[in-house]
């Protein structure tokens, strides 16, 4: 009997020693006032404001805006519809971003974001003074309502978005958990931190439709709601006077006007002059014509200009960028004789008046563009599709066509045109032609009619056109283009 209780000790004992050798190790998880994409937030969990504020800034007054174009719905959330400029801040999301540092946000509606070491879940937990403005107060309810919505109605990059999180829950009225099929990118947690918490009880109303264009001023919870609006005219925000939020440290020393108004347009020429006699306040200005030209004097003599240039780290990019469904772009020689052919120095001398720098990177100006070529590192990552991949990719760095802005495009036309030898084209009757008798053409698509004058002196002057086409496109446009286009006839064509 002895040696049977010996011998069963021993072997419960075994078992117990393997079931605790098995059990997975501990996950630590986090909970803190904000998330860092860089692991270390700049601002402790008691701070009083961000930094970039004057949290005694006075309250009052009137802001006037203007932009061009149009809308025809408060409802950001619809597929479609043209959105009121300001629309988009009607609600407050979990966490905000902070102005003066990258990739991190801080508690809004969610005071606490808690989190395991590999990401498999996020919890976020809920004010509970956050409100509604009108009264009701926003619990993890209706957070788990936003997202099945969005996810199940919502516009299409929602879906695309949210397609990893397995599992929503609200396990307390002011706690609610996201689970993920598979550990996140902290990207996408950031990103998720930033959804706009929308009021359950009053989109599941039947007269309320979440996915329809509509100017039905919405319940929203943020710091100004809809006061007026004329469709296509204006539209008056006015500052919630007892908005819950208002003392938050993300929120001290901001949202100080009274009243934001916008006034529409049909067009930005229109609304430039509009400032310029004084109709509104505030216009931000990224035409470099319109910067160095624009606000030197006024015929009146009664407007006065703050005008201010706001640095910018990162250069941002304006760019022709290649649709390769087009089989016309499909080969990489063809592309980089089109490169050869545009002449960023003489455009931005003639048309950008100097202002602008040549992208040399899509990080232009970050840590993350490349300036040197690949490290060991970085080709042993590259390496399953070294046999794919151009060879100059691995033993140097892109750098972006120069020319010296004079127009004299020798070199560059003789580049380019042997890139279009080598990719099959040749003259025939100085028309450039594919073997299959087919000639080098394509079109530029345009968002703003004031970006035509930058197409010109490619249109023009780099590719083959008939004759008879040219004349006839040249005669439909207005003298000031073809001002543009016989200057940029000063330039030697490049195929014609």
């Amino acid at each position: 009997m002895a040696d049977y209780w010996k011998n069963g000790i021993l072997f419960i004992s075994l078992i117990y020693s393997v079931y605790a050798y098995a059990q997975p190790a501990e996950i630590h998880s986090t909970k803190a006032h904000g998330l860092s994409f860089h692991n270390s937030l700049q601002y402790p969990e008691d701070f009083k404001h961000f930094s970039y504020v004057n949290p005694n800034a006075p309250k009052g007054g009137i802001l006037r805006k203007g932009i061009s174009g149009s809308f025809d719905t408060f409802n950001t959330f619809a597929p479609k519809g043209i959105w009121a400029d300001g629309s988009y801040f009607l609600y407050d999301p979990l966490m905000v971003k902070a102005g003066d540092e990258p990739y991190s946000v801080y508690g809004l509606i969610a005071q606490q974001i808690e989190y395991p070491d590999d990401f498999q879940w996020v919890i976020y937990h809920l004010n509970p003074n956050a409100r509604f403005h009108d009264g009701h107060a926003i619990t993890s309810d209706d957070v788990v309502y936003t997202f099945q919505s969005l996810k199940k109605k919502g516009p299409p990059h929602y879906k695309h978005f949210y397609e990893i999180i397995e599992n929503v829950e609200a396990i307390s009225p002011t706690s609610v958990r996201f689970s993920f099929s598979e550990p996140p990118a902290k990207s996408l947690i950031l990103r998720l931190s930033q959804l706009r918490v929308l009021p359950a009880h009053y989109w599941q109303q039947p007269e309320n439709d979440l996915f329809k264009a509509t100017l039905k001023p919405p319940l929203s919870s943020g710091p100004y709601r809809v006061k007026n609006f004329s469709p296509g005219r204006f539209v008056t925000y006015e500052r919630v006077t007892d908005y819950w939020a208002a003392d938050l440290a993300v929120n001290k020393g901001r949202h100080n006007f009274d009243i934001i108004r916008t006034d529409y347009y049909r067009d930005d020429g229109i609304a430039l002059e509009a400032f310029k006699k004084g109709e509104y306040d505030l216009r931000i200005d990224a035409n470099p014509r319109s910067w160095s030209r624009a606000y030197k004097s006024t015929k009146t003599g009664k407007v006065q200009f703050i005008q201010e240039k706001i640095d910018n780290k990162s250069l941002g990019m304006r760019a022709f960028v290649f649709n390769l469904r087009k089989p016309v772009f499909k080969s990489r020689k063809i592309r980089k004789a089109i490169s050869q052919a545009f002449d960023f120095n003489w455009i931005n001398q003639h048309l950008f008046f100097g202002m602008y720098y040549q992208a040399y990177s899509l990080f232009s100006n970050s840590d993350l563009a490349a300036i040197e070529p690949p490290s060991v590192k970085e080709k042993a990552l590259l390496a399953p599709w070294q046999d794919e991949l151009p060879e100059e990719l691995l033993t140097s760095h892109w750098q972006p066509v120069e020319t010296d802005g004079s127009g004299n495009w020798r070199k560059n036309k003789t580049e380019a045109f042997k890139w279009l030898k080598e990719a099959g084209y040749r003259y025939n009757n100085r028309v450039l032609l594919d073997q299959q008798g087919q000639p080098l053409k394509f079109e530029i698509l345009l968002a703003d009619p004031e970006d035509e004058r930058f197409v010109i002196p490619i249109e023009f002057s780099n590719y083959c056109i008939t004759a008879q086409s040219r004349e006839h496109r040249l005669n439909s446009r207005p003298a000031s283009l073809q001002r543009l286009f016989q200057a940029s006839q000063q330039q030697s064509t490049i195929f014609s």
